[in-house]
């Protein structure tokens, strides 16, 4: 994961791939087939509140993967056979007179990708600035296409790309389709069938998700009401003064921090099993016990994304994501395998409170209770994720585009090479060197609970 500005592209003829516009047509004449998932609903509120408003956010995600020359027929035949096992890049939204927001698909039969004759840009920032043209032009979760793909050739390696709204993809997403988009190409260019799974789709999941929409949320609103009351009566924002106001809303700063290699995770791993927890439960005592000593209190809360994926898991391009709340307390002079365990109770407490989308839960919660700049604490191990062993996938990026906030966020990403933290924060020099000194804290606490303390701390 990094940011826009720190994505290395290199130069050269960039060619470009979305769905036609009479597509759209034909995916209208379907009929509806369904409405969409929870996320995707509050996703399509707020970009028509900011259509209103004239400033839509705009939340797209671009990942990249390197591959070999790029055989540009090939490439077609992949990206087309792509979005016709996939449906959420088949979808189209619209609000009804009901006032109802509906999903339309595009038949996989009627997909037709049209392709540009490519554009030279002699620079990576050329590269990079035609990327986010084709962004904004295409990410409109209200419009057509959702989606589009580039490919970036002319050296002995070519780089291609996904960009898409979050509408439609979460991380495994990303690594999905550069997996697939890899192993469709190379099949093409050798003509012979790819070796896919069916895929699962994600119009079935989103019926799934809203089954439930009557039944009473009394016990686990309760269990979220509470939360709040830990946290001063809110949403917990990022623990650690970053310096700006609430009420600002400033360009932010991205940044992928190395926490260690993967042998000091596998130290990590071993150690939380040995004593009663897991890494993800490490990484969240390692946090409260930084925050603690940078000023920001004694109780832990954050946002922990899940998937809800099914399983056993199906290929399935779509945002499979909800949230459960977690906190606990790290007074000091508590030991940390204490501290884990309390917060590997938290999170397996919420989780099975929680049968409800999260955001079905924050719509119920009270009105005085505060959710702005709510702070996510995210955790995922990729390397079992389609694409993780070369030499199918190359380098896999995912990255944001530019946006505006106050908060702070955190994810955590075990990859094959090591362990990462990508931090979001104002790019303001107090929020940054405040980020800084939490991250240093955090792998510092972690190493020395597993006696690897002599470790360098992050630049």
């Amino acid at each position: 994961m990094v940011g826009l500005d720190d994505l290395s592209v290199g130069h050269g003829r960039l060619m470009t791939w979305q769905l036609t516009d009479a597509s759209k047509e034909v995916a209208a004449e379907a009929g509806p087939a369904g409405p969409p998932s929870h996320n995707q609903e509050l996703r399509l509120r707020q970009a028509e509140a900011g259509h209103a408003s004239g400033r839509w956010p705009r939340r797209w995600h671009l990942s990249a993967s390197v591959a070999d020359t790029v055989d540009p027929a090939a490439l077609q035949l992949a990206l087309t056979e792509f979005v016709r096992r996939h449906d959420t890049l088949r979808s189209l939204f619209r609000r009804e007179s009901d006032g109802a927001v509906r999903r339309y698909v595009l038949p996989a039969s009627a997909v037709e990708l049209k392709r540009s004759r490519g554009e030279w840009c002699g620079t990576e920032e050329k590269v990079l600035a035609a990327l986010s043209r084709l962004a904004d032009t295409v990410t409109d979760p209200w419009g057509w296409p959702g989606t589009a793909f580039a490919a970036l050739t002319g050296g002995r390696e070519s780089t291609l790309f996904l960009v898409s709204d979050h509408l439609h993809v979460d991380l495994y997403s990303h690594l999905l389709a550069a997996d697939e988009i890899n192993r469709l190409h190379r099949a093409h260019r050798e003509s012979r069938a790819a070796d896919l799974a069916e895929p699962g789709s994600f119009d079935a999941h989103a019926r799934e998700d809203r089954k439930d929409d009557a039944r009473p949320l009394d016990g686990t609103v309760e269990h979220w009401t509470r939360f709040a009351r830990a946290m001063g009566g809110r949403l917990p924002a990022f623990p650690l003064d970053l310096g700006v106001p609430s009420t600002d809303a400033m360009p932010l700063f991205r940044r992928n921090i190395p926490l260690f290699d993967e042998e000091t995770a596998s130290a990590v791993e071993l150690w939380c099993a040995r004593h009663g927890g897991t890494v993800p439960a490490a990484l969240m005592a390692a946090s409260a016990l930084s925050v603690r000593e940078l000023g920001g209190g004694s109780t832990f809360g954050a946002l922990v994304p899940m998937s809800t994926r099914p399983v056993p898991v199906q290929p399935s391009v779509g945002w499979y994501v909800s949230a459960v709340p977690v906190w606990f307390e790290a007074p000091a002079g508590t030991a940390f395998a204490d501290v884990m365990r309390q917060a590997r109770q938290s999170f397996r407490t919420s989780r099975c409170r929680q049968d409800a989308a999260v955001e079905r839960v924050l719509a119920a919660l009270p009105s005085h209770i505060a959710q702005d700049r709510t702070f996510w604490f995210s955790y995922a191990d990729t390397r079992s994720t389609p694409g993780a062993e070369p030499p199918q996938v190359s380098n896999p990026r995912l990255t944001f585009n530019p946006s505006l906030g106050a908060g702070g966020d955190v994810w955590i990403n075990r990859n094959p090479d090591g362990t990462h933290m990508h931090v979001r924060c104002p790019n303001t020099p107090q929020a940054v060197k405040t980020m800084h000194a939490y991250a240093s804290g955090l792998r510092a606490h972690l190493l020395d609970a597993v006696g690897r303390g002599q470790g360098q701390p992050p630049q």
